[in-house]
């Protein structure tokens, strides 16, 4: 897969994962196409790229905004040659905890994001010599992290889409990516009650994380070899094995592992809190 002159929709575009693959995309010479729900932030990336790219304001939780935004992009080519479902957004709480609000939001922007994009662009991706679609997962589609219920459901969803995909599409190719720790802002940005448990996570994002640009080197060698799965960091390959090794034990040892590097321990009534 060669990325120079391909059409490329992007969404979540206006920081963290999604800017690193629009500064990428654009060097290797692809016609971009951006959106984002912060408006600021998305020209803030347009500003670091160039007048070509167009951008828009995009909630992908609205199957009316994400028409209109297909609507804006045939207005510059009926092809698209890939489409990045990259827009993600956490809340940082137990199930219990979890207000339906919190759920809707999640999924609005997680599943419904990707179901959304995914429909509306699909066939401008069939008019493309060889389409395709690229649904940014998580490593916690694979496991199920404690005090993410939410987060951890919508990206199990995206993985079992895009699998479905997979069997499915013949004309249009799809990729799933599940990374492991990447240095964005999605931590920062999610809802919680658990001030400890969220300082506890961007701390641990701060010493651990991938830099964007290395996850993004790390997505784009997988497209050009056109892998369908995608893991990225190495902890996301180890605990990928072992929860295939182990599904029930295999998750409980990565969980661990996780809550160790963070300096949070569970408790037997499941609560999180620092170690002292």
């Amino acid at each position: 897969m060669n990325f120079s002159g391909k059409h490329i929709a992007i969404t979540g575009a206006g920081s963290g994962l999604g800017r690193a693959l629009a500064i990428s995309l654009h060097a290797q010479g692809a016609l971009l196409y951006l959106s984002d729900i912060n408006e600021e932030g998305l020209h803030e990336t347009k500003a670091m790229l160039s007048d070509s790219v167009q951008v828009q304001v995009v909630d992908v939780s609205s199957l009316e905004a994400v028409e209109d935004w297909k609507a804006s992009i045939l207005t510059y080519t009926s092809v698209l040659d890939i489409l990045i479902n990259n827009a993600g957004v956490t809340v940082l709480e137990r199930f219990e905890e979890h207000s339906i609000a919190d759920w809707e939001w999640v999924f609005g922007v997680n599943v419904w994001g990707v179901i959304y994009g995914s429909r509306t662009f699909l066939p401008m991706l069939q008019q493309a010599k060889k389409g395709w679609i690229v649904n940014i997962s998580s490593i916690f589609g694979i496991i199920a992290l404690p005090g993410q219920a939410a987060y951890c459901a919508s990206k199990f969803a995206i993985r079992g889409l895009s699998e479905v995909m997979w069997e499915e599409f013949s004309d249009v190719g799809v990729s799933v990516v599940h990374p492991g720790g990447i240095a964005t802002n999605i931590v920062t940005k999610s809802r919680s009650q658990h001030d400890d448990y969220k300082g506890a996570l961007e701390r641990f994002f701060a010493r651990h994380s991938l830099k964007p640009e290395e996850a993004v080197r790390q997505i784009l060698a997988g497209l050009q070899k056109e892998k369908k799965r995608i893991m990225v960091t190495k902890e996301a390959v180890l605990f990928d094995r072992v929860k295939r090794l182990s599904p029930i034990k295999g998750n409980h040892w990565c969980v661990q592992r996780i809550f160790q590097a963070m300096g949070v321990k569970r408790l037997a009534d499941r609560d999180y809190r620092l170690k002292t």
